[in-house]
């Protein structure tokens, strides 16, 4: 087993490359991260981006902005105001926001005084596809993903806006699976292979599925003939992202960051039900936690030391506690003998860790992301609500 020498990573789900440098080995994340510091190419960069979205103007929307009330939104959602972009803010309804995920969406939206839509899905239709993915391939939040996507592609072609614009491109920025100077599109193989976990549109409606055809439509993504005049791009493809620096700034415009167990980082996906919680105790039982990601990005950026950030990665499951309860209880609406059962025939690899308090809080490493005033989530699985 090859391990990085800068980072300490050996293995990422995205895949990773070693090579050789100076008599030490080197992850192709690391690699790739060695190009921040590269301010003219940066700057070269930006104005590749600029020139491409001012090259491919809408008749009254620029670009498609997809937000889901997290931190990242509103560097994204302001750093294209700053471009002078017509932008129509999109959110599409996971239905596993708490009250803090929607007070912080509905004040991005007034803050930055954008258009917006708000799409829900049928929840009965959702919540089948979502006990599907569970029961098929331990994943809960691929539903979301499927939907999210098929979405806001159609929507961009519907009302001829040229691109759909993301944030954070997590393959090139976690795994370094791609050069900055690819210029990455979004299309259904990308969204495959990189949001689907490599599970095929047809593999997931087969066997299994209590669904109406007629809803089938809902998680497909639409045809490469059908988008050839919709882009979907990464903002970190183009800038020097700092998700962690970046994220911070969003206190300045009024954005909660949320106390939550299993990360020190409190700006990331704050305002979600399960992220930390049950999605992250399946991405436990399938690789490793998200704060996985996290540390490595610190040691990368020289913000945490690598001799404490690697007895953290050894010794994880002491600092995890996972209350997944809620999410059968509030969401599924099951008893508490399917829960139960759950647990003992699905979950027994990591039952250990589903408990009240973990041994050890993996929160006091990161005091820089955990800001001070960051809220507590009062209301879990708020299906909906408006205003701030």
């Amino acid at each position: 087993m090859i391990i990085c020498d800068k980072c300490g990573i050996s293995s990422h789900p995205f895949n990773l490359s070693f090579h050789k440098h100076d008599g030490k080995f080197l992850c192709s994340a690391c690699d790739l991260h060695n190009y921040k510091k590269d301010t003219k190419f940066w700057t070269e960069r930006e104005k590749n981006l600029i020139n491409l979205l001012n090259d491919k103007k809408g008749k009254r929307y620029d670009a498609v902005v997809p937000v889901r009330g997290d931190a990242e939104d509103y560097y994204v959602v302001e750093k294209l105001i700053s471009y002078k972009l017509n932008i129509l803010v999109v959110f599409v309804n996971n239905f596993f926001l708490n009250d803090i995920g929607w007070r912080n969406f509905h004040n991005l939206i007034t803050y930055f005084d954008c258009d917006s839509v708000t799409y829900s899905p049928n929840l009965h239709s959702y919540k089948e596809l979502v006990v599907t993915s569970l029961r098929k391939f331990k994943n809960i939040y691929l539903p979301y993903k499927m939907i999210l996507h098929q979405y806001v592609m159609s929507l961009a072609k519907e009302k001829d806006i040229p691109f759909v614009i993301f944030g954070q491109c997590q393959p090139q920025e976690f795994a370094g699976k791609f050069s900055y100077r690819d210029n990455l599109r979004l299309s259904n193989w990308w969204v495959t292979e990189h949001e689907y976990n490599n599970i095929l549109y047809d593999e997931f409606i087969g066997t299994g599925l209590h669904l109406d055809k007629t809803k089938w439509d809902l998680i497909r993504y639409p045809n490469k003939s059908y988008l050839k005049k919709v882009n979907g791009i990464f903002l970190s493809n183009y800038l020097p992202w700092d998700q962690a620096s970046q994220n911070i700034q969003s206190i300045q415009h009024d954005f909660f960051p949320q106390q939550q167990r299993n990360t020190f980082d409190y700006f990331e996906n704050a305002g979600s039900s399960v992220y930390y919680q049950f999605h992250d105790l399946l991405r436990r039982l399938n690789f490793q936690p998200k704060v996985h990601d996290h540390i490595l990005r610190e040691i990368r950026f020289n913000r945490l030391d690598k001799k404490t950030g690697m007895h953290i990665l050894k010794n994880m499951d002491q600092y995890l506690a996972y209350n997944i309860k809620p999410f059968f209880k509030n969401f599924l609406q099951t008893t508490d003998s399917g829960y139960r059962w759950f647990v003992k025939n699905r979950l027994m690899d990591v039952k250990h860790l589903i408990r009240e308090e973990s041994p050890k809080k993996v929160n006091q490493i990161g005091t820089r992301l955990m800001y001070e005033d960051s809220k507590i989530s009062q209301d879990e699985f708020v299906k909906y609500t408006k205003g701030i």
